[in-house]
């Protein structure tokens, strides 16, 4: 064996916590009476290596809430992240006012956000009150990346 893989009895116990808890569902209790931690928790927690994915989850299900959908959630100001974006990459463009899909697209061809909020305001409908605040989702679809802006109807839209 290379250096660069050698392995020790820690090695394969670290994985063992890791996939029993990610994996298999295993509660870090259950770990850890499995590895026969008299200390529980803290030296478990040493072993495993957190799956964030459930929390990762969990956010974009209450960002989906607050933005994207009609129900009593509060609206937040501030733009969200950032969508790289290159005219060969597949971007799909969704805008909402209240809640409420108004418009949405997909396609190629757009070199920043800018390119795509402009192309989704153009069809803003008639009857979105002036100075309303507009939301604005854009995913990389290639990459899998997203961002959500906002602007005002009649100011920066």
């Amino acid at each position: 064996m290379a250096k660069e893989d050698y392995y020790c009895v820690y090695t394969f116990r670290h994985t063992w916590g890791t996939v029993a808890q990610n994996d298999c569902g295993a509660s870090i209790s259950e770990v850890a009476f499995a590895m026969n931690h008299a200390s529980g928790h803290q030296v478990t927690r040493s072993y495993i290596k957190i799956d964030f994915t459930p929390a990762w989850e969990l956010n974009e299900k209450v960002v989906n809430f607050i933005f994207f959908t009609e129900e009593g959630g509060s609206q937040v100001t501030k733009e969200e992240g950032s969508c790289r974006l290159s005219p060969k990459y597949m971007v799909r463009g969704e805008m909402y006012f209240r809640g409420r899909l108004l418009y949405e697209l997909e396609d190629i061809g757009f070199s920043n956000k800018d390119e795509v909020i402009h192309a989704l305001a153009a069809h803003i409908p008639d009857d979105i009150p002036e100075r309303s605040m507009i939301q604005f989702r854009i995913v990389n679809v290639d990459k899998g990346h997203e961002a959500i802006y906002e602007r005002m109807k009649g100011g920066s839209v």
